[in-house]
Parts: structure tokens; sequence; C-alpha cells
């Protein structure tokens, strides 16, 4: 859908010569990114408002991110997909924010952050198989990732030291995890993949 909308896009900007052929598929690229990024913002946007979660929804989208940038985890075929899972771990986030009692928040927070340590330690980084990287480039995603993810985890220690901080320390564990399952996911179709390979 966005791939048409962006080649629609840029065919008529090179019709018009306000871009060359010869840049086209740079282009291209870039509206396809940039209309993605609109999508996703509009799926947020909209939880946020029938939720009235605006800074729960900003903080999600910051530590989503960040997280996922470096841990990688499962990319969905299609980008309609790719909105419906994502804008579908934002709503389960609210969800388990809205009806988690204060008193089992701390426990959580613990056991979200032990999975997903068990992820980065044992699987992370997950790459993608349309975009393969180098030994140069594995290092330095894995650098960043250590650092991110030590400062997540650092946020949600010193918020657990303040029950007005348990809050952002309890957001922060429960995108840690929706990462954790999104690399353990990614890591098991690989496995069955290889497995129905080899059959």
């Amino acid at each position: 859908m966005t791939g048409k909308i962006a080649e629609a896009i840029t065919t008529s900007c090179v019709r018009k010569k306000i871009i060359k052929v010869d840049k086209q598929s740079v282009y291209r690229y870039g509206f396809e990114l940039l209309i993605s990024f609109f999508i996703h913002l509009t799926c947020f946007v909209t939880v946020a408002v029938i939720s009235r979660r605006f800074l729960e929804t900003f903080i999600f989208i910051l530590a989503f991110a960040s997280l996922r940038r470096y841990t990688g985890g499962y990319h969905a075929k299609t980008h309609i997909g790719c909105y419906g899972l994502t804008t579908f771990s934002l709503v389960i986030y609210l969800v388990l924010l809205q009806y988690t009692p204060f008193s089992y928040q701390l426990m959580f927070i613990r056991f979200n952050l032990m999975v997903y340590w068990s992820a980065i330690f044992f699987i992370a980084p997950v790459t993608c198989d349309q975009k393969p990287i180098n030994a140069i480039q594995l290092s330095r995603i894995k650098k960043h990732m250590w650092i991110i993810s030590a400062a997540v985890t650092i946020l949600c220690v010193i918020g657990t030291l303040a029950s007005k901080g348990l809050n952002l320390s309890y957001m922060l564990s429960l995108v840690s995890i929706l990462v954790a399952i999104s690399i353990f996911a990614t890591s098991m179709l690989k496995v069955f993949k290889k497995t129905d390979t080899r059959s």
C-alpha cells in the first residue's frame, strides 16, 4: 500500500520535473518511509486519544523505538502487518498499565526485566534476513544495545525507589518484555524455518 502511494507520488514528481529520473528510486524510498512514519503516528495518536493516555503512549513510542532499533525482533512482511502489530503492542501495554494492581507492579517489574535480559544475553540482536549486516555493524549494534538496555534498567531501578516513580518503572519494564517477546518470537521462527528447510 505505502509502496504504491510512494510510487505514484514519485512518478508525479518526475513528470512535473521536480525530481530527476535517475533519483527516482531514492525519492520513492524516502516517500515510503515518510508515509509509513505518518501512518504509525496516526495509529499511535488515535490510541492515545481514545485511551486518554498521552504521556504513557509517548513513553511507549520512545522506549519501544529505542530498544527495537538495536535489539531487533519480529518484522511483519507487510506495512499493514507492521502497523497492526505495533498498535496491538501499544494497546496491550496500555491495558496492562490500567489493570495491573499497584501492589503487584514491583514484582512484575523484576519479572519483566529478567525476561528482557534473558533475551538480550542469549539471543539479541536479532537481525532481519532482508537486511544482512557485517561483523563491524553487528559490533556497533551490540554496543548501542547494551548501553540503551542498561539505561532503561537503571531508570527502572531508580523508579522503584520512590512510589511516584514506580509507575514509570512499570511502563519501561512492560516495553522491555514486549521487546523480549518479539526477540523470542523471531528466534523461534528462524528455528522453524531452518527445520523446514532441512526437511
